[in-house]
């Protein structure tokens, strides 16, 4: 998926998550890898979002992360940072999920530890992109055809009353 980051490149919002078995390191210890990533490059921080309760489904397991991604227009960011891509998603359909919604709100996923976010060229994550880019696709041509059909009717109100009204206006 091509990014494009319309945020600024050196504002960012950050996520940390409870710990567990593939990211063991404690919040804390995620506060401090992240803010060191940050001041390393000169990015600044102007949101942090933690994740402290564990749950089940991506609204739940990533609400941190889905309200980075919400705020990232709010606070001009160009980046979404955590500590380690475990910390990011637990699996590669939730990294993939995220990734676009961060990509689509014009900002780009940077891990602290300095790996990728996400594999691009695993075949599942490949797959899951071109679920959404698909799904994207069929609802812009939904909403195109809904267009039209919105236009049609309009044109088509506008013929019986003009064909109404001259009726009114013959003897």
């Amino acid at each position: 998926m091509p990014e494009t980051t319309l945020g600024d490149p050196l504002v960012a919002v950050a996520v940390t998550r409870i710990p567990y078995a593939k990211c063991a390191l404690s919040t804390e210890a995620q506060t401090e890898a992240i803010q060191a990533w940050a001041d390393g490059r000169g990015v600044r921080i102007t949101a942090w979002f933690h994740q402290e309760v564990p749950g089940v489904g991506l609204s739940k397991t990533h609400h941190a992360c889905m309200d980075a991604i919400a705020s990232l227009q709010l606070n001009r960011a160009g980046i979404v940072v955590v500590a380690c891509p475990a910390a990011f998603a637990r699996n590669a359909r939730n990294a993939a999920i995220l990734a676009h919604l961060a990509n689509a709100a014009g900002a780009r996923v940077e891990c602290a530890d300095g790996s990728a976010a996400l594999d691009e060229k695993l075949p599942n994550v490949v797959l899951y992109h071109t679920i959404i880019g698909a799904v994207e696709a069929l609802g812009r041509a939904k909403a195109t055809l809904q267009e039209r059909e919105a236009l049609a009717v309009s044109r088509l109100r506008r013929a019986m009353h003009a064909e109404r009204r001259k009726a009114m206006e013959a003897p």
